[in-house]
């Protein structure tokens, strides 16, 4: 009877245990409160956490992204798979080729030129590496640990239109109560429409993990990429409905990108830019005194279907 007792005792106190570290887990705010000397330097992460607590991140669709000005300038892509990219940078790098597109999320996309992304885009991803070792031990990480790996930069102006739309329709028959513009507001949250601001199509953003090269896995910063999702509730970089790694690890991926000149769209915690319309509204003047400077890059024409829940994508001209 007395083991029993114990036993039973025990199992309470872990339980008890358990569900007081689970009220402790550090939420967003005493996590930035933590880093408020290193946050000093990364001023866009402040102001997009105060965006989101009040309810105010801006997607692709919303006027205050769609009338910032582009001028475009011209810069060349470049492919991150080439061998002369490859040879200089060991630690930034795509993600393994899938056997189909969007596969899963181990793989890089497999989507048309999906490797390729600006110049002055690719240089901050470079930097973001360095980056990461600089402010490692504040997130309890050592230098070298962690590569930053693409799962997507350029994606293709058709590729964007067929996945919109496809979003769309999943969205509206969910919410068959909803009206159209909330619907369409909705879907763009999570993926821009295929017209004029571009992102992904501009050759200016990269959806990204990071690897952590000592325990060979990709770092936990929760669930990642949309079509993957099982709860996208979680994919705001500040949700906090994720652990306190999560957060940890987000914060790290998130200070080390704004040292290096990129922008986190905070809708999603794996999206970062440079020079579109999104990062420019971000880390532009608040006087609007500010453009982005890529547009839509040009590409192939494809011919694009769902065959057996798998992309099927055909390349009908190349460029």
């Amino acid at each position: 009877m007395f083991s029993r007792f114990v036993l039973i005792h025990s199992f309470f106190l872990i339980l008890l245990s358990s569900t007081f570290h689970a009220v402790e887990s550090k939420c967003w705010q005493a996590l930035l409160e933590e880093h408020k000397e290193l946050l000093a330097t990364t001023p866009i992460i402040m102001k997009q956490y105060a965006a989101y607590q009040h309810n105010d991140i801006p997607g692709a669709s919303d006027l205050r992204i769609t009338t910032v000005p582009v001028q475009e300038c011209n810069e060349a892509v470049i492919d991150l798979k080439s061998p002369t990219f490859l040879q200089n940078s060991p630690r930034l790098y795509m993600m393994p080729d899938p056997t189909y597109p969007v596969e899963g999320p181990e793989y890089n996309s497999g989507l048309p030129g999906n490797s390729r992304i600006r110049a002055t885009v690719a240089i901050k991803l470079l930097d973001m590496v360095d980056k990461l070792d600089a402010i490692a031990p504040y997130f309890g990480y050592e230098i070298g640990q962690i590569h930053v790996c693409v799962c997507d930069a350029f994606r293709n102006k058709q590729v964007q239109e067929f996945s919109f739309n496809s979003r769309q329709q999943y969205i509206a028959k969910k919410h068959p109560d909803w009206s159209p513009e909330e619907v369409y507001n909705e879907t763009a949250k999570f993926i821009a429409p295929s017209k004029p601001p571009f992102i992904h199509p501009s050759g200016a953003a990269a959806d990204i993990r990071l690897w952590d090269a000592r325990n060979k896995v990709y770092l936990d910063l929760g669930e990642f990429g949309v079509p993957w999702m099982k709860d996208p509730s979680t994919v705001a970089t500040f949700a906090e409905n994720i652990t306190e790694q999560q957060k940890i690890n987000r914060l790290f991926c998130i200070v080390a990108a704004e040292l290096a000149g990129l922008v986190n769209y905070p809708g999603e915690f794996w999206h970062f830019s440079f020079g579109d319309c999104m990062a420019t509204y971000w880390s532009g003047s608040t006087l609007g005194e500010y453009r982005a400077i890529y547009g839509l890059v040009e590409a192939e024409e494809l011919e694009i279907s769902i065959e057996d829940g798998r992309f099927k994508i055909t390349v009908l001209e190349e460029r």
